[in-house]
């Protein structure tokens, strides 16, 4: 695959002048304020318009090659040819392998934002079900602790969250060392990110932890199943809907990892 990554370098954050208040006082302090900035993108396939995406304007190439592989366009690295995106970065371009098409010619709705059919849905959007397998956590020490090294090691790594407060990060661990680690104003980006140079790298996400610092909704649940990744973690909690698809898709489920406990949801 090639990457033409040749696009301007875009602030993450921006100073905004802002009014500052304490609770029982009359006094307003002005100062500025970092702001986290977002970026808009479209994608196109084979010259086709496919999705949209906003994010942080980092990163751009792994994110594109990440969402296409985590919402069910592609099935593997192989079938991108080329991934371009220049100047401005108003529009990503994908060229697909030879004799290669998406799966999903636009963005659908029922493919990302399944929550209403559970796993019957789960069937017509194509999932298959992990390999079943009992205790990836509960039955592992060593794991254990490195799922909690990995929490801490996210969470101090952080810089855009500690400056703005409005950025999320994902990280994929490999038998205990962490090899890729992104932010983004969204949440789902920064798991599209991680996967995306996962990918473009050519490593097995069937042996990788995702480690995300925000909520677990069904679709990032959707997106390890697409991936085969079979350990999700987070600082935060997941949805129901969330733990219904780890459940029927065998996919190993923590959360509330921070300091030295975690919750541990399906395993």
């Amino acid at each position: 695959m090639k990457i033409i990554a040749q696009y301007e370098n875009f602030p993450v954050s921006k100073p905004e002048p802002i009014r500052k208040m304490f609770k029982g006082s009359d006094d307003i302090k002005a100062h500025p304020d970092p702001v986290i900035q977002e970026h808009f993108m479209d994608v196109y396939v084979n010259g086709a318009f496919c999705f949209d995406l906003c994010s942080s304007p980092v990163c751009l190439e792994q994110l594109v090659a990440g969402h296409l592989l985590t919402q069910g366009h592609i099935k593997s690295i192989k079938d991108i040819e080329k991934i371009e995106i220049k100047g401005l970065a108003a529009k990503a371009d994908v060229i697909l392998a030879k004799g290669r098409k998406t799966e999903l010619p636009i963005e659908s709705k029922d493919a990302v934002r399944i929550a209403a059919g559970g796993g019957e849905k789960a069937k017509k959007t194509g999932l298959t079900p992990l390999p079943a397998m009992k205790n990836r956590i509960t039955g592992d020490a060593a794991r254990r602790k490195n799922i909690f090294t990995q929490a801490e090691t996210l969470y101090k790594s952080s810089e855009v969250f500690f400056e703005t407060g409005a950025a999320h990060s994902s990280s994929l661990s490999f038998e205990g060392e962490i090899k890729y680690s992104f932010y983004d104003v969204s949440r789902h980006n920064t798991v599209d990110k991680v996967i995306g140079q996962a990918l473009i790298d050519g490593a097995d996400l069937s042996k990788a932890i995702l480690f995300t610092s925000g909520r677990i909704p069904l679709d990032m649940i959707v997106k390890a199943v697409r991936c085969r990744i079979p350990i999700v973690c987070s600082r935060s909690a997941p949805s129901g809907e969330a733990l219904k698809m780890a459940r029927i898709c065998n996919v190993s489920l923590a959360g509330f990892v921070r300091g030295e406990r975690m919750n541990i949801y399906n395993d």
